[in-house]
């Protein structure tokens, strides 16, 4: 989910610079041009770093602000997303951060000539779901990890309409099968507003909703080849 029209630009941009200084170091030399370039690269990785994690940062902190309350009221858990991102605070100045950026890719520097790769950078951040105090990657059940995509599904319709002013379509494929009938009921109160595809094999649920249409792919294929 992009937030603003010139995130996915800077993250283009970044790719083709990354690629450039990666080019770069498979052929590393002491010349002065070699030098210069790779400065002038490494400036241009540090400035698109910085600018594209802390929209990212922005992105989290949104999601954080509604993530858990959702979640405890849709599956008694909490969860948060832990964002692991090269700035170690989000809250100093442009030139601060900055610096750290630079300081890392100079201390990164002999790996990445080793490697013939640049081993530091936003291409590196990763982020982690932490279900009741731990990493849900490793400490979650299949039906957890569902009740996490709904959540998040939750999280992303609430700030695009936020941001964007409009009510979404939303898409739950399948996501129902492993849910008991009163948490796909919270779910499906919660989306009243909003148009819903749900594909499901299980359709005794919509029985306790109106305005629901039903379309049965079997019969749907019949009546197409008659």
């Amino acid at each position: 989910m992009k937030m603003t029209k010139g995130y996915k630009q800077k993250l283009n941009l970044y790719r083709n610079v990354i690629f450039r200084r990666n080019l770069l170091l498979k052929g590393v030399n002491l010349s002065s041009f070699y030098k210069q370039e790779m400065n002038a690269l490494t400036k241009k990785l540090a400035l698109l770093s910085y600018e594209i994690s802390m929209e990212r940062k922005k992105l989290i902190d949104l999601i954080n602000m509604e993530i858990n309350s959702i979640h405890q009221k849709l599956s008694g858990e909490t969860l948060f997303i832990e964002y692991e991102s090269i700035l170690s605070n989000h809250r100093r100045s442009e030139n601060e951060c900055l610096k750290e950026i630079l300081e890392n890719f100079s201390k990164s520097y002999k790996l990445d000539c080793e490697n013939k790769t640049t081993n530091f950078g936003i291409h590196k951040e990763n982020y982690k779901f932490i279900l009741n105090g731990n990493d849900a990657k490793s400490f979650s059940s299949q039906g957890q990890k569902r009740n996490i995509i709904i959540t998040i599904k939750m999280c992303q319709k609430n700030i695009f309409e936020e941001f964007k002013g409009v009510k979404p379509i939303i898409l739950l494929d399948d996501l129902f099968s492993e849910l008991d009938e009163d948490r796909r009921y919270e779910i499906l109160e919660y989306l009243t507003d909003n148009q819903v595809f749900i594909t499901t094999t299980d359709k005794s649920f919509v029985n306790n909703f109106k305005n629901i249409n039903v379309i049965e792919m079997e019969k749907a294929r019949k009546g197409k080849n008659e």
